[in-house]
Order: C-alpha cells, then sequence, then structure tokens
C-alpha cells in the first residue's frame, strides 16, 4: 500500500473500509480474515468501537471515555490489534484522537 502525502488510494480505501468489521482474531465479518487485515482497517475497527461506545447506539447508550478505553483493552488480541494498542502508549493519545474523531463526526 502506497499512500503519498495525505491522500488515499481508492483502491486501499475500499480495502480499508471493505475490512472495517474483521477481527484480529478472525472471528470478524464478512470474510473472517485473521493476520490478513489491512492495517487501516484494524485501525478504522478501534475508533468506530470507541465512537459507539461513547456516543451511543439506539439499543446500548452510551459510556464515558475512561470505561471505553477499558472495554477496548479487554478485546485486545481479540477483536483488536493489540500492537495497536500498544503503539499509543498510555492511550492519552488515543482519548485525544477520539474525542476529535467524534467531534467531528457530530458536526455532519
Amino acid at each position: 500500500m502506497t499512500w503519498t502525502g495525505d491522500s488515499i488510494p481508492f483502491a486501499d480505501a475500499s480495502a480499508i473500509v471493505s475490512a472495517q468489521h474483521e477481527s484480529y482474531d478472525g472471528t470478524g465479518f464478512p470474510r473472517g480474515l485473521k493476520g490478513e487485515v489491512p492495517l487501516g482497517s484494524r485501525v478504522l475497527r478501534i475508533a468506530a468501537a470507541f465512537d459507539a461506545l461513547v456516543t451511543g447506539r439506539p439499543a446500548s447508550g452510551t459510556i464515558s471515555i475512561p470505561a471505553a478505553k477499558e472495554e477496548i483493552l479487554r478485546a485486545s488480541g481479540t477483536r483488536f490489534d493489540p500492537k495497536i494498542l500498544l503503539g499509543v502508549g498510555t492511550l492519552d493519545l488515543f482519548d485525544d484522537c477520539m474525542v476529535r474523531c467524534c467531534r467531528f463526526w457530530e458536526m455532519y
């Protein structure tokens, strides 16, 4: 996957979006991929889960940011790639990034 500047080639974006529900352990959908999920998809999976937890869904309501972090960390190695979660250190960066993403989506 080659990215230049701030753009993502459409073919890469398509692969990322189509695999966003794949789990790290291979139990996701639609193809049950394990070990071959694009990096962007693994990151998007975490971001989407965080968004769903803190902004809520009709069937589940909302939880706090600290509780959302705990929930995501509990799924490290199953739903989510542990290397990505380790890559954000203490998750302060995670907090900032996810809060900004949630604010962005609320505008649209």
